[in-house]
């Protein structure tokens, strides 16, 4: 049966005029032990794994960091180098803005029918407004 230890690495941001640098410290582990993918919800997940030199015994780790909107999630890049993991994320210049869908806002509307032998009867319909068109879509 093979023992993992859990391990956090150390990881910090530093900044260039056109890239985010997230400098992550992997003390031991090799390039072929680390995996990294970038999701399409902005998340950046970094996973490794390593023999600890004990036999049946393993040091692992699992990250998922937040990318920011301001970054480019489709020009990532990573060098490791010295126990060292440099991961690139380029800016959007200032005329790229990342396509984000608006949120759509639920406004109640009431609606008067009027019902046999009943008189005015009021029914609660949600009515979907979207924020930037205005366009009103009935529930």
């Amino acid at each position: 049966m093979v023992d993992y230890q859990e391990f956090e690495p150390v990881a910090t941001w530093t900044s260039d005029p056109d890239a985010e640098i997230l400098l992550v410290d992997l003390p031991g582990f090799k390039k072929e032990q680390l995996k990294l993918a970038v999701s399409s919800r902005r998340k950046l997940k970094l996973t490794g794994e390593r023999p600890t030199g004990d036999e049946n015994k393993w040091i692992r780790f699992h990250q998922k960091i937040p990318i920011p909107l301001t970054l480019d999630i489709d020009s990532v890049s990573a060098t490791f180098k010295s126990n060292k993991l440099y991961i690139r994320h380029h800016k959007f210049k200032k005329t790229q803005v990342p396509q984000t869908k608006p949120p759509v806002i639920m406004k109640p509307h009431v609606q008067h029918e009027e019902k046999q032998g009943q008189g005015s009867v009021e029914m609660l319909q949600m009515q979907y407004v979207h924020p930037l068109c205005g366009t009103q879509m009935n529930e």
